[in-house]
């Protein structure tokens, strides 16, 4: 099972939300590419630590809207809510069981074993998605 990421802040959080849209910039194209519709995927606010999702893939990677987020993030995927898409607050002392050190920003991709881990720690904690 694989997990994909999108990194959001506060000035881009509800237009991701709102659109249903999340979007990175080209330098992310290869990982992007690799999302079929159907996959889970996750809305991450790198300045609150609010995760957003799962969302399901509807689009394969592509420029859908080109003037979201003033044209900064071409690289899109568009997601529909599921029916345990809501908003789980991870506080920070668990944020380093597996997220990255590259301050505090999960890892595009999270595979198995950690992405079972996380899902695992959001239903324990009743922050499940």
């Amino acid at each position: 099972m694989n997990l994909y990421f999108f990194l959001c802040d506060h000035a881009t959080e509800t237009e991701c939300l709102t659109r249903q849209l999340l979007g990175t910039t080209s330098s992310n194209f290869e990982w992007a590419l690799k999302i079929a519709p159907g996959d889970e995927v996750f809305l991450y606010n790198f300045q609150t630590g609010d995760l957003w999702g799962p969302f399901q893939a509807v689009s394969i990677a592509d420029c859908y809207e080109k003037r979201a987020w003033g044209g900064n993030f071409p690289v899109q995927i568009k997601v529909a809510k599921t029916s345990a898409s809501r908003k789980g607050n991870l506080i920070t002392a668990n944020r380093r069981e597996f997220l990255t050190s590259r301050g505090l920003r999960p890892p595009h991709v999270l595979d198995d074993p950690l992405a079972s881990r996380l899902l695992s720690w959001m239903s324990e904690h009743g922050t499940a998605l």
